[in-house]
């Protein structure tokens, strides 16, 4: 399961407890993929290494890009609790916009 998040803050932390929440409920442990979740950079620093031990105990998988204007993820500790990261862009041959068919070996072609 791939959850797209942008929220920061207050609703960005409460949106990681909640997916904890059900990954645990429905037995999703390995089966979901946070994407971009800048709201951890947010999180208040005596909760986040907690958060991180939950998430990687939940086997979470996080994909992300290097974001513009937000801040940084603790890359670091998500590291030390084995939250698996991806990096990525979606924003060159994104399959949602009118540019561009998401082929990235036709775009090689033209370089």
């Amino acid at each position: 399961m791939d959850i797209h998040l942008h929220d920061a803050g207050t609703l960005g932390h409460f949106e990681y407890e909640m997916i904890l929440e059900r990954i645990h409920a429905f037995g999703l442990q390995g089966k979901v993929n946070i994407a971009h979740g800048f709201a951890l950079s947010t999180v208040p620093a005596s909760r986040q290494e907690s958060l991180l031990k939950e998430l990687g105990e939940a086997g979470v998988l996080w994909s992300t890009v290097a974001p513009v204007g937000s801040a940084r993820l603790p890359l670091q500790l998500m590291k030390n609790n084995s939250v698996r990261l991806g990096l990525g862009t979606d924003g060159i041959r994104d399959l949602w916009s009118p540019y561009g068919d998401g082929d990235s070996r036709r775009a090689s072609r033209r370089a």
